[in-house]
């Protein structure tokens, strides 16, 4: 009978050692699932901070609308271009004349006259990369450039 109990004590034992190992690997799976959230949950922010820096750095365009009609050329416009900072608007005309804009649309100035200016069809004008001349090119066999001055 005092075996018995000895071996039931011992069968106690085991069954208490038991139970703490199973509430300690308990512990540990919860413990892992949780980093794996804190994981995962790191991981989908920085995918939507990665997302959201990629659509400010390359839009998506959802639509185009019209926002204003450059008027000032005589003839059909040939070319229309804008500076390289976008403040600026140039454009070429048949009426022997480049223009220039604000971006907004607003006429700044008209690249003409003698004896200067194009004595033919006006078929192309750029800004210079630096944004501080324009070139135009014509019928007339020149390609002229123009300096912008600031004030």
């Amino acid at each position: 009978m005092l075996r018995a109990l000895q071996e039931m004590a011992e069968l106690r034992n085991l069954l208490q050692s038991e139970k703490s190992i199973m509430e300690s690997a308990e512990k540990e799976n919860k413990r892992i699932e949780e980093e794996e959230k804190i994981r995962v949950e790191k991981e989908r922010q920085a995918l939507e901070e990665k997302l959201e820096e990629e659509k400010r750095l390359n839009p998506v365009i959802k639509e185009v609308q019209f926002e204003k009609d450059l008027k000032g050329h005589t003839n059909s416009v040939r070319s229309a271009n804008f500076s390289p900072d976008g403040k600026w608007i140039v454009t070429a005309s048949w009426d022997n004349t480049a223009k220039l804009w604000e971006s907004d649309g607003t006429f700044v100035a008209t690249l003409e006259g003698k004896p200067n200016g194009h004595t033919k069809v006006v078929n192309s004008a750029n800004f210079s990369p630096d944004g501080k001349g324009i070139v135009t090119a014509s019928d007339d066999k020149t390609a002229k450039l123009w300096k912008i001055i600031y004030e």
